[in-house]
Parts: C-alpha cells; structure tokens; sequence
C-alpha cells in the first residue's frame, strides 16, 4: 500500500458562485470511485491551492493520479510525496475534505515544505487527519 500526495493550483475560481458546485462535485465522484477502489485520502483547498492525499494499492492509486493530472479544473501537479505505508492516516475517509480554513492552509503549506520522510511531514499528515475529523 502506498501514500501519495500532490499539490496543484486550482483553475476554478474560488470567488464564482458555482466554486462551491464544482468541489462538492469533486468530492461526490471521488467518494464513489475511491470506494470501489479502496483509496482514502483528503482533498485539501486553501488560497487558490489544492492538496490531496491518496492511500491505497499503487495498481489502484498511479492511474488515478494520472486522470487527476489530465483534470482541467487545476494545473501545475507537483507530487509531493509516494510511499509505503502499513497503516493508512485517512481510513475512514473514501475522500475527506479540508477547505478555507486557516488550519488547512498552514498545513498545506507545511507538508508542501517538508521533506516526505521528516516527522514535520508526518505531523502535517496527522494534523490533517485531526482537521477531517
């Protein structure tokens, strides 16, 4: 099983009436595809940003991240991080979502400054985990 995290910048406007639309959309699909695939993650916005986490087999989780780099609706995916893991940090979650907040945004930008193997990084994980409930 393996751990994977991106981020990107969002081409959606997050100020349009229908941004709100398009994310719940994001997370209605991701909800059902991750199920059946048995992928968890998080789906994190802050500040025109996206940060997502992806646990699950690599057979399963490499071509989602594929089709998610093709995704129009942001651009310039930068992988973060692809690891083993033994245990997943989202396991509850098919697909959780952080938005907004002033916690999401200096998590983002915490796991996007840490090296993927320092416990900063593992604690941004597990801070993000805590947001999500």
């Amino acid at each position: 099983m393996i751990q994977l995290a991106y981020r990107s910048t969002s081409l959606v406007d997050d100020g349009s009436s229908t941004f709100f639309i398009t994310i719940a959309e994001i997370i209605e699909r991701s909800l059902i595809n991750n199920a059946r695939l048995n992928i968890t993650g998080v789906l994190a916005f802050s500040s025109g940003q996206f940060v997502q986490i992806l646990e699950g087999a690599p057979s399963d989780v490499d071509p989602l991240l594929a089709t998610i780099i093709a995704d129009r609706r942001h651009s310039g995916v930068r992988l973060m991080s692809r690891h083993p893991i033994s245990v997943r940090s989202f396991g509850s979650w098919s697909m959780a979502f952080a938005g907004g907040g002033s916690s999401a945004g200096t998590i983002m930008n915490l796991l996007a400054g840490c090296d993927s193997s320092s416990d900063a990084y593992r604690g941004a994980i597990h801070g993000l985990a805590r947001c999500v409930g």
